[in-house]
């Protein structure tokens, strides 16, 4: 188990405070003044510099979600009244030097890295343990050309953005794609982001043979839910032949004593390339599997169909596959492990609702790529701020922080942020500071509102492994 530190433990203020003291250099004139002259969206002497345009649009979205030009060229007017800017001059600017600028500034951000000496349990035997999700939304028809939507009643316009999360560094990568492209990991260059000895934490979405094979091949692992509409197959020893495993009779017959039970299946993937993983099977209580039931028949009886009677089955059980091995993930800690992906997709869901990600305004291309570039990069400082103020909380009080709360908090703090930026720098880390420690002290969650924390799960394991 992981020690605790304690509120006044010397070397961990050191670590907040340095890593603050980072974000809120992350602004700096100098350097954020060099990125706007090399990408070409500063060439002469302007009004608008690269480091008042970025922090106008960053904590703009911020603050409006999807702001209107002329709020853009009011709050550029509040923070430097002499400028008097019109809503046209800010257009104006957002051409391709700005999303290569805004690029060029997310790409740093996305750099930034959470302390390592902040206590937190991490399993030694992956490199990385990875979530991916995606959100997409429409636009005008008249962006079609540039970014796809399927048409018929939905617009012919659409765009999705795929994100990679690695819950050991808190380090984020995305991928941006047209709103036809498929929730898969393949063909879209996200899968080439896993490397050796990572850990995918899959999601149903994301649930594919050819997939898996793939992840294995480069000798990094998979966790996933079992869909359970999909083939599996055992390996008859006397001939060496794959043959269909029947998953609902097997169950049927496992001793209501044994609470896990894992066996070896394999699963198909593309020119009947077959992977071998392990299957875990945990019994579920009664209440649980009732629960379960009630949700499905509701479900199904809106849509005028029968639950059939294997899936009811099937409700009495998690069923999860990897093919990481058992020192690495016990069959008895493999529900915990998972548990962290359900806290990471809470922050993605927290991402739409208080900044509005899947919700983009605009007809020109370039002002699609710098508002969704300008709330990345929002979302990634802050979030990164949000998952430092967590473990610094659990270590402290056991008490979990909600990252809604948390990121509902930095709205409120980013007005007071964009004009330390351009007014008063100095004033920023203190500004960074009072919001940490608020959040860690007012932005919890009742006692009786959570599951598993991942911090959490991760500590059972490793007492547990």
């Amino acid at each position: 188990m992981p020690k605790e530190n304690k509120p006044n433990d010397g070397k961990v203020k050191q670590e907040i405070d340095a890593f603050v003291d980072q974000v809120a250099r992350f602004f700096n004139e100098q350097i954020v003044e060099e990125k706007a002259r090399i990408t070409k969206f500063v060439q002469r002497k302007s009004k608008i510099t690269g480091q008042l345009f970025l922090t106008v649009f960053t904590f703009g979205m911020s603050m409006y979600g999807t702001p209107t030009l002329a709020q853009l060229s009011g709050l550029l007017n509040t923070i430097l009244p002499e400028l008097d800017l019109s809503r046209e001059a800010v257009q104006q600017r957002i051409n391709e030097y700005a999303v290569d600028f805004f690029e060029e500034m997310l790409s740093l951000a996305i750099e930034l890295e959470v302390p390592s000496d902040i206590e937190l349990p991490v399993i030694e035997s992956f490199e990385r343990i990875l979530i991916f999700d995606s959100t997409s939304f429409q636009l005008p028809d008249t962006l079609a050309p540039y970014f796809r939507g399927s048409g018929g009643d939905a617009s012919k316009s659409a765009i999705k953005i795929l994100f990679g999360y690695d819950f050991k560094s808190a380090k984020y990568f995305y991928v941006i794609l047209n709103g036809t492209d498929p929730d898969h990991l393949i063909n879209n260059g996200i899968i080439d982001e896993i490397g050796p000895k990572d850990l995918v934490l899959v999601d149903l979405g994301y649930f594919g043979g050819t997939a898996f094979a793939i992840i294995q091949s480069k000798g990094a692992f998979i966790l996933s839910r079992l869909k359970s509409n999909v083939k599996i197959y055992q390996k008859n020893e006397e001939t060496g032949d794959l043959e269909e495993f029947d998953l609902v009779e097997f169950v049927k017959n496992i001793d209501k004593s044994q609470t896990e039970v894992e066996v070896e299946v394999y699963l198909k993937a593309k020119d009947d390339e077959a992977i071998k993983l392990r299957l875990i099977i945990e019994q579920v209580p009664e209440k649980v599997k009732s629960q379960r039931l009630r949700k499905l028949n509701k479900k199904n009886n809106k849509k005028g169909r029968q639950t059939k009677k294997i899936t009811k089955i099937l409700q009495g059980f998690n069923l999860h596959i990897t093919n990481a091995p058992s020192e690495a993930i016990p069959k008895r800690v493999v529900r915990q492990f998972y548990a962290i992906r359900w806290q990471i997709e809470l922050i993605f869901k927290s991402w739409k609702s208080n900044f509005q990600l899947d919700k983009i305004t605009g007809r020109r291309p370039e002002r699609i790529k710098c508002m969704i570039y300008a709330k990345l990069l929002f979302i990634f400082i802050t979030t990164k701020i949000i998952r430092l103020a967590c473990i610094y909380t659990w270590n402290n009080s056991k008490r979990e922080v909600s990252e809604f709360q948390a990121a509902k908090h930095f709205k409120i703090v980013g007005y007071d942020w964009m004009k330390s930026i351009n007014n008063n720098p100095q004033e920023i880390k203190a500004t960074l500071l009072n919001a940490f420690y608020f959040i860690t002290k007012r932005c919890l969650k009742s006692k009786s509102n959570t599951r598993i924390y991942p911090i959490e799960a991760l500590s059972t394991i490793e007492a547990q492994a």
